[in-house]
Order: structure tokens, then sequence, then C-alpha cells
């Protein structure tokens, strides 16, 4: 068991309407699970928030049930009570189960999740559970570094593991918030879902790109726009993008440091090595 638990948010944020950013920008497929990866490979173990609401959704879908009926149907209730989601390495399972990649980002879940996210008692529900996970990693995994990736993480940190102290010993070493211009999100989505080749030179004529693209806007407009815990821009920040990328060993990084990773015409590679690289100069530090 450890004493104290180094927390990384890795945030989604997201600007759709350019409000704050000079373009438009979006979380989806903007790098947070390959961040989490990373940190996954040097040792540290990444809680996946967005698994988790896939999993919730891919649960209620099972069942039949749609996201305006989850909270009269009792299945969250019933959840609590089964045990239904347990603990694991990369986050939620679902029954003793981690229910498959492929299944999870699918059309079908991927067009329901953010109905699903948008509910204030799933919303709990997925903060008791990571709660339950940070402290599941820190006494039983005994580990001293974690990263949390999804949409809202670093105030779900400070607020219930830090301030009202769920999590013991629990700090924010840095976090990052994740964008990624809605166009080449697209692409990314498209290629994951094996629907386009990495080296399409002609990927505009796909007929497929302007339905993703307005899929992902589509759920970013309802991930900016709901009453709770909506996904933004951080106020204060340090910005690391394509410009900058490469002068990142050049810069300071200190304790607390929110950096809002605009990851367009970054390479995975480098988005990887970036993250990590920051991570290890500021547990120089420590």
């Amino acid at each position: 068991m450890t004493e104290r638990l180094a927390i990384v948010p890795i945030d989604a944020g997201s600007d759709v309407r350019g409000k704050y950013l000079d373009e438009p920008r979006i979380g989806t497929s903007s790098g947070k699970g390959k961040t989490a990866e990373a940190f996954r490979k040097v040792g540290y173990l990444a809680n996946d928030s967005g698994r988790g609401y896939r999993t919730v959704a891919f649960a209620a879908a099972e069942e039949g049930v749609a996201a305006e009926d989850l909270v009269s149907s009792g299945l969250i209730d019933k959840w609590r009570r089964a045990n239904v989601f347990g603990n694991h390495d990369i986050g939620l399972s679902f029954e003793g189960d981690v229910i498959d990649e492929s299944e999870l980002h699918g059309k079908r879940i991927s067009n329901i999740v953010a109905d699903f996210g948008a509910l204030p008692e799933v919303r709990v529900l997925m903060k008791d559970m990571k709660m339950s996970w940070l402290n599941w990693a820190k006494d039983e995994r005994e580990m001293e570094v974690v990263a949390l990736d999804g949409r809202e993480m670093r105030s779900m940190v400070q607020d219930m593991a830090i301030n009202e102290n769920r999590v013991p010993g629990a700090f924010i070493l840095a976090g990052f918030t994740m964008i990624v211009n809605p166009v080449e999100a697209a692409r990314r989505r498209m290629r994951a879902r094996e629907e386009m080749k990495d080296d399409d030179a002609k990927w505009w004529l796909n007929s497929g790109v302007m339905e993703t693209i307005g899929e992902l806007r589509k759920r970013a407009l309802k991930d900016e726009d709901r009453d709770v815990d909506p996904v933004g821009i951080p106020t204060y920040h340090k910005d690391l993008s394509e410009a900058n990328v490469a002068l990142v060993a050049e810069r300071t990084w200190k304790i607390g440091d929110e950096i809002l990773f605009d990851t367009t015409g970054i390479s995975q590679d480098a988005v990887q090595d970036a993250g990590t690289y920051i991570v290890n100069k500021i547990l120089e530090t420590l």
C-alpha cells in the first residue's frame, strides 16, 4: 500500500463553435487513449473513462433499455446491488468481463454513448466507480502514479479524490486536455474502424468522411451543452501543438500544470513521447 497517489488526468476538450479557440476543436479521437497507452507502456495504470461510459451503454443496450428510460427502469440500482461493474487495470469490467474494443467502439454504442453520458445518474455512478478504482490501484496494486483518461477528469479528481478526501494521499501531478481538428478526428476514427486506409491519398473522396464529421460534431455539441459536467476548454493552461511540440524538452514543467494539447498534425508517437516526457520530468522534481 502506498501513502500517496499521483494522478494524471487526461481530459477531452471541446470548442465546436470556436468560442475560445481560433478554429473548432473536439476531444473525440484527439489522442486521449493513445496517451494513456503510453503511460501503461512505462509501467503506470491508466483508467479509460470512455470505456466505462461505453460499458454502461453496452449493458443497457443488452437489456434493450434506451437512455431516456434508464433511470425509470431501475437498472442503475440493480447494477449497484449486484456489483456488476468491477475494477480492471484499464478501468471498468462488466460481470467479470472486459468488453471487446470492437464492440464498444462500433457504431451501435458510439451512436448512443453520449445520451447515456449526459444522464446525471450515470455520471454519479461513473464517479463512484472511478473513486473505487483509484483506491484499488493505490491499495491493492500499490501504484504510485495513475492516469485517468476521459472527459472532465481533472475537476472530478480535484473535487472528489482530493477535496472530499475519497482517495487519501491523492494529488494532481499534471493534467492534459486533448483536442483535435474535427476533420482529422474523422480520419482517425475511420481508420480505426477500417473504413479508410492509412495511406489513402484521396481520403476526402470517401463517402463516409462528411457523415463521420457530422457524427463527431453532434457528439461534441452534446458534451458541450449538457447541464452536468459540460466539456470545454480550460481557462488557464500551457499550449502544446504542432507548432511547439518539438520544443517540449526546452520548456519548464511543474506539478499541477494544465496542458492544452492540440494533436492536429502530430503523429501518434510524438503525442505519446511528449506526454510521457512531461510526466517523467515532473516526477524527477518530487
